[in-house]
């Protein structure tokens, strides 16, 4: 890739290509323009969409050629390399298809002259370099034996072997749909569920019946987050065969993250009419039910879990959950206490139950849980505040003082904390010192309605009713319901 005629490569036709040659066959083509001259840019790109890779660590020399499908899953790429030297190598996707090309930079020559008899350059400025492909050019293989190889690795759940013997069929018979299926399954396996989801979306125009293929594409949606396509494969997956239980599952779930509480209830119901002793559709159930408020009816799904399977850990903690929000503190504590007993080191789970106990009057319990929660979990923000707020509820303030304290020093960043501290001394009647707490609550959360409504109130106490005015002013504006009227009262109005 050198001398005035050289502008760019074609690695499929292993040839240098012209300015007046196609975009299409342009793998690689150098940045420099006439802007940059004399200096030539030692970057690469391409013009076709194909795209490159550096892992660390490759061997020119000794990486295996068949090993590339398998190095890059998952791996990012980029639509371009630049600062290159000498012994760099790269990995590249050749326009988007199944071939890999390993590229080393051999040398760059810049005389970094201009092409004129006063500097003396040449303008045979050159990038040169060596690479391999994968497949290689005129490989042939047996379709139908390395597509029975692939199935068998798969089947031995050795998933990068059997995507890249996929990727021979593939390359060999572009058509060969069930090859892309059977990819798209080991990809997912990988964790490579973009490609999974193109593989799934090649092969379906192909496969109106086969069932299993929305469902698997489901799947793959929702590890990335596309919820909405994900609820829509599923739903593809009930009119192809209604009596698929993971697909109602999988829906309900998709229903649940996007708060749709109702459409998942029904989505779980149907499930469970399906296969009603398996516990999952009851347990799942039953998170909608607590999250829509349905507690009692949460508790009856938690205890048909817990009939089913009994060492379910979630169940218990979520049954707890629920006892709590109906006022049923000893039973949220049972089942909170079962929760630790089948996993010790479940810190909410030590949270809560010292909420519970905190909610039944028995601070010190509720203390040696806050504790343990934050031996568990040192990060753990809300059981230092509990802890320090149970302490000052006993009449321990030095004890609470000091907690806050503590939190205030772990956690600088956190509106929260300086927040509460401003509480503490708001309930001591100490304004002095829970101004600058609230100033810092809303320096680091600047909307926090009730951070601007406890100023305000701290302010009217220090007799800066104009302070006070603009504090409750922005509380309201922030969403702040003012039920005692406090603008009223400061704002003259």
């Amino acid at each position: 890739m050198q001398g005035p005629n050289a502008s760019a490569w074609d690695l499929k036709a292993d040839k240098s290509l012209t300015v007046k040659d196609a975009d299409a066959a342009k793998d690689l083509v150098n940045t420099t323009e006439a802007k940059d001259l004399p200096t030539m840019k030692k970057e690469l790109k391409a013009l076709n969409g194909t795209e490159f890779l550096k892992l660390a660590k490759l061997d020119f020399d000794k990486q295996s050629i068949d090993e590339l499908p398998a190095l890059v899953i998952g791996k990012q790429w980029n639509t371009s390399i630049s600062k290159l030297k000498a012994n760099d190598v790269y990995v590249i996707r050749v326009r988007g298809e199944q071939i890999y090309v390993l590229i080393k930079i051999t040398k760059i020559g810049d005389d970094k002259k201009a092409l004129d008899s006063l500097h003396g350059g040449n303008n045979l400025d050159y990038i040169e370099f060596d690479y391999k492909k994968y497949p290689t050019d005129g490989e042939k293989i047996d379709v139908v034996a390395e597509f029975a190889n692939a199935k068998k690795a798969f089947d031995e759940k050795k998933f990068a072997s059997a995507v890249m013997g996929f990727d021979k069929v593939i390359q060999a018979q572009p058509n060969n749909w069930e090859a892309y299926y059977y990819r798209a399954l080991a990809k997912y396996e990988i964790g490579d569920y973009e490609g999974a989801v193109e593989d799934f979306s090649t092969a379906q125009p192909h496969f109106e019946k086969r069932c299993e293929l929305y469902l698997q594409r489901g799947l793959a949606n929702s590890k990335l987050g596309n919820r909405e396509a994900a609820i829509s494969d599923y739903t593809s997956t009930i009119k192809c065969d209604s009596t698929i239980y993971e697909a109602h599952t999988n829906r309900a779930h998709e229903y649940y993250l996007l708060s749709n509480y109702p459409a998942a209830i029904t989505d779980y119901t149907k499930a469970v009419d399906l296969r009603p002793s398996q516990f999952d559709a009851y347990y799942g159930r039953g998170l909608a039910k607590n999250e829509f408020g349905r507690y009692e009816f949460a508790i009856a799904d938690f205890n048909k879990t817990i009939e089913l399977f009994p060492n379910y850990n979630y169940a218990y903690f979520y049954r707890g959950f629920a006892y709590s929000h109906l006022e049923k503190y000893k039973e949220a504590i049972a089942d909170y206490t079962k929760t630790i007993g089948l996993d010790p080191k479940d810190k909410s789970a030590y949270y809560n139950r010292g909420m519970a106990y905190a909610e039944l009057g028995d601070y010190a319990t509720a203390i040696k849980d806050y504790d343990k929660t934050i031996e568990l979990d040192p990060g753990f923000i809300n059981a230092y505040l509990e802890k320090a707020h149970a302490k000052y509820i006993n009449l321990d303030f030095d004890g609470a003082k000091a907690d806050y304290d503590v939190a205030a020093k772990k956690f600088p960043n956190s509106g929260l904390v300086f927040y509460n501290r401003g509480l503490f001394f708001h309930e001591l009647k100490n304004d002095k010192e829970a101004l600058p707490e609230f100033n810092k609550a809303i320096e680091l959360n600047p909307k926090d309605a009730e951070a601007y409504h406890y100023r305000a109130v701290t302010k009217a106490e220090l007799k800066d009713k104009t302070g006070a005015c603009a504090d409750i002013t922005k509380a309201v504006e922030l969403g702040f319901s003012d039920k005692d009227n406090l603008k009223g009262k400061v704002c003259g109005k």
